[in-house]
């Protein structure tokens, strides 16, 4: 019967685009995606770089590092996830996200701290997964009556005091570890005695334990009562420390990501003459020679692996000693995007989880995408690209109410708002008369709810802008750390390419915090992972605080150094937290019209922390001029020590990027 036809083919119709509908183009970089098992890796794909990983690390310890190179876009990142998944039942990971790196040694010990913290499959952190072997380690090799109760310090480290833990921490130091390790125990003992203070549930335990580890100044009654026998010796030692500690009982994999920006900056030296920013640049290159120098002798069982551009390793390779390109394989690990496979694979992964929930089965895998647009567009488009092209015609099908196949990825012209758009921005309008901000601005707001709104609203500010020749915008977020307590809670990227892929960041963090210590730990953590200095002027940190500042002597030192290297402080006004709130809800539905509605109205450009970083001027569209508003503006500082508002000026420069 002609009706039935018509009917069962709505049906299927409607399958199609409830199955479209669901499928996940999510292409934001998130940071902890590298401890996520990924449901769409594609193994077939850079099999013979991921091969060659692993049997450098069955011999870690003795084999020279390896270096993995390609193309942006051609999945090193996603690799190291891969290669993460693959050695979590016989050794460590650790992750150096390396994009601001300023201090070689402390941006590898914040790599090391954050890998430690990270949750793995069983719901345990590396570090406590790393405790309970290392205790069993000393256990099985105790001697009768040692006097020290191993089964329990992870209790102790859940219930006790400060005293408690430090008394403990000195036993297990003394009466475990040294009688097995003389040298390293009087080498490391505060090393480990900071990391048992790390993992207490304690809350001020375990900042004490955090500070030391970040270099923070502790008075002398706090050193005393947590137990340290000195002051910290410097990041490098608190690595080898650590290092010798996970090589007790599995080997480690390095993993250092993200290097290619610095390098960039220093290699475009050589094209004009060289500026304040580009022999800042050339600083810390030559650090990261003599870093990456030093991680033979530092480190033990461990395989240290580059991930970067193929321009970035010749450039160190050339531009360092002979001696560190000695130190890694002559034979690197290239990646590649190949004939189109490596975007069509990574759109059928997304669509098959959505197509299988659906029962649905496309005439191909990759349906509605022709295999014939991804060779179309192999090595001339970044997956993001790809991936917004995916959800833009997504959009289109969703709003046509049919399926439609599309045969090339490129741009679609916009005559006029669409009657989808125009919905979109008719709710915005709704929901902003109706929205209430209570409790956003606390303490646990910050690392919760007001965190991720932040990181949201970066993720709209790049959609809000069209792509442009020769640059990309990238946002980060969701960064590795201890839950609850990230580095960053968003960084933007742009991408020059055609300046040899010089870069500007731009890093967000809220900080709400009143208890001093948490205060400068969560600053520290933040200025290492942006890596500001007062001759980077290409990376920028603000730090989205509407309270006083905490009042001590060491939160004004460290806000100093803060200010000094460009730091900047922005509030948040009772609009902007409106606008944050309703762009989250909006984000969470996605809406049809959401995308082309962001790029017209550019509602996330309107908020004050991303006006103040300087991001809203610089990606500006060619031929305009910035609004006044988007200037920095002075008198969005945080109160300062005393209570009073501070003076304009007084929370350092603001320098044009």
């Amino acid at each position: 019967m002609p009706g039935a036809k018509v009917s069962q083919a709505q049906a299927l119709e409607a399958q199609a685009l409830n199955a479209l509908r669901d499928v996940n183009f999510d292409w934001v970089r998130r940071l902890r995606d590298v401890w996520r098992d990924d449901t769409a890796h594609v193994p077939e794909i850079n099999r013979e770089a991921f091969d060659g990983v692993l049997k450098a690390f069955a011999g870690a310890g003795q084999q020279l590092g390896r270096v993995m190179v390609g193309p942006a876009g051609s999945g090193k990142t996603h690799l190291l996830g891969a290669l993460r998944a693959a050695i979590a039942k016989q050794g460590w990971f650790v992750l150096v996200d390396m994009t601001d790196v300023r201090d070689f040694w402390e941006t590898v010990l914040q790599g090391y701290l954050e890998s430690l913290r990270e949750p793995l499959v069983d719901g345990r952190t590396q570090f406590q997964k790393l405790l309970h072997e290392v205790l069993a380690y000393l256990a099985a090799r105790a001697a009768a009556h040692s006097g020290v109760d191993y089964e329990g310090v992870p209790k102790l480290l859940r219930t006790g005091a400060l005293p408690d833990v430090a008394r403990q921490a000195q036993i297990v130091i003394g009466k475990g570890v040294a009688p097995l390790h003389a040298a390293q125990a009087r080498e490391f003992q505060d090393v480990l005695r900071a990391l048992l203070l790390l993992n207490a549930d304690d809350f001020d335990v375990s900042n004490m334990g955090h500070s030391w580890l970040l270099g923070l100044d502790l008075s002398d009654a706090q050193r005393r009562d947590c137990g340290f026998t000195s002051m910290r010796r410097g990041q490098k030692h608190v690595v080898q420390g650590l290092s010798w500690m996970m090589s007790l009982t599995r080997p480690t994999l390095l993993a250092l990501d993200q290097m290619d920006a610095i390098v960039s900056q220093h290699a475009a030296a050589s094209q004009a003459g060289e500026s304040e920013d580009q022999a800042a640049a050339r600083a810390i290159l030559h650090g990261i020679g003599n870093g990456l120098l030093g991680l033979h002798d530092t480190l033990q069982r461990s395989l240290t692996l580059l991930s970067c551009l193929t321009s970035t390793w010749e450039v160190i390779r050339l531009q360092t000693t002979e001696a560190v390109a000695a130190r890694f394989d002559r034979n690197l690990l290239p990646l590649a995007m190949g004939s189109g496979a490596f975007g069509r694979r990574m759109v059928e992964a997304r669509l098959a989880a959505s197509y299988e929930k659906y029962a649905l089965r496309p005439p191909y895998p990759s349906w509605p995408f022709r295999p014939e647009a991804f060779e179309d567009a192999a090595g001339l488009r970044p997956p993001r690209d790809t991936l917004i092209d995916c959800a833009a015609h997504r959009d289109a099908c969703l709003a046509a109410g049919s399926v439609r196949e599309l045969a090339h990825f490129g741009p679609a012209g916009e005559p006029g708002p669409s009657k989808e758009a125009e919905a979109v921005a008719a709710r915005f309008a709704r929901l902003l008369e109706s929205v209430g901000t209570e409790g956003l601005i606390s303490d646990e707001g910050e690392d919760g709810r007001l965190g991720k709104l932040i990181a949201d609203a970066c993720v709209c500010a790049v959609s809000e802008r069209p792509s442009a020749p020769g640059r990309d915008l990238l946002p980060e977020v969701d960064f590795p750390g201890e839950p609850g307590a990230p580095a960053l809670h968003a960084r933007l990227r742009i991408v020059y390419h055609d300046k040899s892929g010089h870069e500007k960041h731009y890093c967000f963090r809220v900080l709400n915090r009143s208890n001093p210590v948490a205060f400068q730990n969560r600053l520290q953590l933040a200025m290492t992972a942006s890596g500001i200095g007062p001759n980077l002027s290409f990376r920028r940190l603000v730090i989205i605080r509407n309270g006083e500042l905490p009042r001590s002597d060491r939160t004004q030192a460290l806000v100093r150094a803060f200010t000094a290297a460009g730091g900047q402080f922005a509030r948040c006004s009772g609009d902007d937290l409106k606008c944050l709130i309703v762009l989250e809800q909006l984000c969470r539905e996605r809406p049809v019209g959401l995308d082309e509605w962001l790029r017209r109205a550019r509602p996330a450009s309107t908020l004050t922390f991303l006006k103040e970083s300087g991001f809203v001027a610089d990606t500006a569209p060619s031929g305009t001029r910035a609004d006044a508003s988007s200037r920095p503006r002075s008198g969005n500082a945080p109160a300062s020590m005393n209570g009073t508002r501070a003076p304009a000026g007084g929370h350092g420069p603001r320098r044009s990027l």
